[in-house]
């Protein structure tokens, strides 16, 4: 069943329990924390990290002069 028709998602412990719920028991074991990437994702996704860094890099290479490198 969906976690949020059971009950409001108000705080981050509450995300990762229903994250634990979800994920095998030996990614809770690893070094990382077993949500440390689903929180990744979505800092990712809600400041648009990936079209910004895309932006970016096409004005970048636009400013190049030729024979340019960008680093």
């Amino acid at each position: 069943m969906d976690a949020r028709q059971k009950k409001e998602i108000k705080t981050t412990f509450d995300l990762v329990k229903i994250i634990e719920s979800a994920v095998p028991a030996i990614y809770r074991r690893g070094r990382l924390h077993f949500a440390t990437r689903t929180f990744q994702a979505l800092r990712i996704a809600v400041n648009d990290e990936l079209g910004v860094l895309q932006k970016g890099l096409e004005s970048g290479f636009g400013l190049l002069k030729k024979n340019g490198r960008m680093l």
